[in-house]
């Protein structure tokens, strides 16, 4: 059972688990809220679709599992954090409204996802999980900033709004670029996610230009990588092409 406070609301979560194969699975999911003593929800909550197929679980015994939030709508919503298991995948927010409505469901993949404010704007700010393994290993790749809204029940993109938090994750993708460059180390992940984030701020000229000169100097090829992904020239295609087709790179 969890308990969490937004100002006069109360929103308690009460799971059910269920032990298979030495793994703690969420079987049934109950929430009740009040406000200022009195219920405004009590009753169970259904799994979505990704926690129904194969199970969901707790990342461990830190890990949260309800928050409550000002997203719009007049009143709080409930959001149950939710986790598919595997050896990186996958976190699921599944956001309540306490003000009716359906839930809303997104599955932020390997990275998942904290809820800030920029400004009074509340956002889901994560990272692009389709670079998770795309270029290189797990451990090696890196993954440029992604900001979600919730409308409705839509999660949005939002990144695009926010050119100085995409400039600021650039930046500290750069520094640890220049921590790797002089060494013989994995650079085809973090470069991706650099360029990624370049991209978006209209520096194509300037990954293009870079990509040359990495390029050149065998920075995209063996020793230097590891055995997964594209290395070479066919690392530079590889990657620009995904920049443009995912409206990275324009």
């Amino acid at each position: 059972m969890e308990t969490v406070r937004l100002r006069d609301w109360t929103a308690t979560l009460t799971v059910r688990l269920e032990t298979r194969d030495a793994f703690a699975l969420i079987r049934g999911v109950h929430l009740r809220v009040t406000l200022r003593g009195g219920t405004v929800l009590d009753r169970g909550v259904e799994l979505p679709p990704a926690c129904r197929d194969g199970g969901c679980t707790v990342i461990d015994d830190t890990a949260r599992l309800l928050e409550l939030d000002d997203l719009g709508g007049g009143r709080p919503s409930a959001v149950l954090w939710l986790y598919t298991g595997g050896a990186h995948c996958c976190s699921v927010a599944q956001v309540v409204p306490l003000a009716g409505g359906a839930p809303a469901v997104k599955n932020f993949g390997n990275p998942g996802a904290t809820i800030g404010r920029i400004g009074a704007v509340p956002v889901f700010s994560s990272q692009d999980d389709r670079f998770s393994y795309l270029y290189t290993s797990y451990a090696a790749s890196g993954r440029p900033l992604q900001l979600w809204r919730l409308r409705g029940r839509r999660f949005v993109d939002v990144t695009a709004s926010y050119p100085g938090r995409v400039a600021a994750d650039a930046r500290g993708l750069e520094q640890e670029l220049a921590k790797l460059l002089p060494g013989e180390d994995e650079v085809r992940g973090l470069f991706a996610a650099w360029a990624a984030d370049t991209c978006r701020l209209g520096g194509r000229p300037r990954v293009e230009a870079r990509l040359r000169t990495l390029l050149a100097a065998g920075a995209f090829s063996p020793p230097r990588t590891e055995e997964l992904g594209p290395v070479g020239a066919r690392y530079a295609q590889a990657l620009m092409r995904d920049l443009t087709r995912w409206g990275y790179c324009r």
